[in-house]
Order: C-alpha cells, then sequence, then structure tokens
C-alpha cells in the first residue's frame, strides 16, 4: 500500500491510497497484506501494475484540524485580554501558541481557516499590546515621583531596602524622578 498524492483531487486536499486487490493467487504464497510495490513479478518494468494486478484507489480526504485553528482563536482572544490586565508573561507565551496553533491548523493545500487567521493576528496583535503595556508602565513608573514612590514602598516590603540603593550596590545609576 503506498500513498500517492499526484491525483487531480489533490488541490481539494484528497489523496489515495493505492492498494493491490487480491484475487485467486494460484500457486502464489506471499502474505495477501503485505505491501507490493516495484520489483513485485505483478508490477511492469516502470513500476506501474501489470495485467493481472488491478489497483484499487482509495480517497482520503484530509481536512484541516477544526481544533488546531478553533483553539488559536480562543487562546489569541485570552493573549489579547491578558495583555489588557496589565500580566507580563502570559500573554507572551499564549500569544506564541496561538501563532503557532494557526499556521499548524493549515489544510491539504495551504490555506488557512479565517478562525486561524484571527487566532495568528490576535496572537501577534496581544503580544506587541503587551509589549506597549509593560514599557509604558515602566516609563510611567519612572517619571512620575507618585508612582515611583509607590513602587519602591513596595520593592522595600519585598526586599528589604529601597530600589535606589539596591541598585546602587549592583552599580547602575539612573535618575529618580523628584
Amino acid at each position: 500500500m503506498g500513498f500517492n498524492n499526484d491525483s487531480n483531487e489533490k488541490d481539494k486536499g484528497s489523496w489515495y491510497v493505492e492498494e493491490p486487490k487480491h484475487g485467486n493467487d494460484h500457486g502464489n504464497d506471499k502474505d495477501p497484506n503485505s505491501v507490493q510495490g516495484p520489483g513485485d513479478e505483478r508490477f511492469s518494468d516502470n513500476g506501474q501494475p501489470g495485467d493481472e494486478e488491478v489497483i484499487r484507489r482509495v480517497y482520503i480526504h484530509i481536512e484541516p484540524n477544526t481544533m488546531l485553528f478553533t483553539a488559536s482563536m480562543v487562546l489569541g482572544i485570552i493573549t489579547v485580554a491578558t495583555a489588557l490586565l496589565g500580566t507580563v508573561y502570559l500573554p507572551f507565551m499564549l500569544g506564541g501558541i496561538a501563532i503557532v496553533m494557526g499556521i499548524l491548523s493549515r489544510d491539504a493545500s495551504g490555506t488557512l481557516d479565517f478562525k486561524a487567521k484571527l487566532g495568528i493576528l490576535l496572537g501577534t496583535a496581544g503580544i506587541i499590546l503587551n509589549i506597549v503595556v509593560v514599557a509604558t508602565s515602566v516609563y510611567s513608573v519612572f517619571n512620575n515621583p507618585e508612582q515611583y514612590a509607590t513602587f519602591n514602598s513596595v520593592f522595600e516590603r519585598v526586599y528589604g531596602e529601597d530600589f535606589a540603593s539596591f541598585m546602587q550596590e549592583n552599580g547602575v545609576s539612573f535618575p529618580i524622578p523628584e
């Protein structure tokens, strides 16, 4: 049994399987379930079936994986939502997974479903939105004295020293907003 994708149906996602049809094998002690192919006496020199062998073609329709593009779209939506909520790591992970699942959900002809395209788009938008939200937050903390004071008090409670002295101990200097 061999897979072939040279049919006219290939563009529609259908492939066929060539399977030898076993009739009355007079004196042939070969296993009828074994794979037959070129080099077998029932095939001609060019690998095509001989006169005594008939090939049965079974068409297999390969459909895109609907679970992958649905999961891609759902993860893309969750990525945008978590990016808007200000989480840092989750949108990067979920957005990357949404993009990969969307790409993997292509059908045999290489086309993407609308849900897969939407998942890729939302995953990418969520990652970009997350970068913008995080960058804006960091910028505002270090340029607004009230937000820096709040950040510094939380830092002191967690680490036991203020942020400026921590950075100076590690050899980094930066302007403190006043």
